[in-house]
């Protein structure tokens, strides 16, 4: 709990700025003639999951040089979308564990081989919990992602993320502003955030 009230007094923004990101670049030499697709693999919160996915790729589009399927085209192309796929992490109580060993490469690798797509962006919010802060009800959703490149199953970009909001629409102040006052801000502002940094860090911007 502690680790989780630490994250949300400064938000994800400022662990990023202090070079203490929880983005772990592991191949940063992305294809910008690449074709990518950004999955939900997580059914629960349906809503943040669907919010956030819609942002990123919108973001990745107008910011990148890679070749982005909306997410009308993915749920077109495969039908049932989305799909629980199996994250790498572990949930027990309140408590959020990653653990990159759990991911299920083999239902991503056949998703990615049905949209035709070198990359996909998986996303995982499967858990949230909500915290009390000098008498703001603030939701913290754990947020993990993985790029990963296909068919060579090379894992690209690891992040571990915890998104907030301000459910009292009180603004509480953080590095580069207030804090988003409902779900739809919150996936906006992270997503447009995780996709700046992934855009400076393997140089597929246009």
């Amino acid at each position: 709990m502690k680790k989780i009230l630490s994250a949300l007094l400064v938000l994800t923004s400022l662990s990023m700025l202090s070079g203490c990101s929880p983005i772990k670049y592991i191949n940063s030499d992305v294809n910008t003639n690449g074709k990518i697709a950004v999955l939900i693999c997580e059914t629960r919160l349906s809503k943040e999951n669907a919010l956030f996915a819609g942002y990123f790729s919108d973001a990745l589009a107008k910011g990148s040089k890679l070749k982005v399927i909306s997410q009308s085209q993915v749920k077109s192309i495969l039908g049932s979308y989305p799909e629980r796929i199996k994250g790498p992490y572990r949930i027990k109580g309140t408590e959020f564990e990653v653990d990159y060993s759990l991911h299920d490469l083999d239902s991503l690798a056949a998703v990615a081989k049905k949209l035709n797509v070198q990359y996909i962006y998986a996303i995982w919010i499967p858990h949230s919990i909500e915290l009390v802060q000098a008498g703001n009800h603030l939701p913290v959703y754990s947020y993990v992602s993985e790029l990963i490149e296909f068919p060579s199953r090379r894992i690209m970009v690891q992040t571990k993320w915890e998104m907030t909001y301000s459910k009292d629409g009180s603004g509480i102040t953080v590095v580069g502003g207030s804090a988003p006052r409902n779900e739809k801000d919150m996936c906006k502002f992270n997503s447009e955030l995780l996709v700046a940094d992934l855009i400076k860090n393997t140089g597929i911007g246009k």
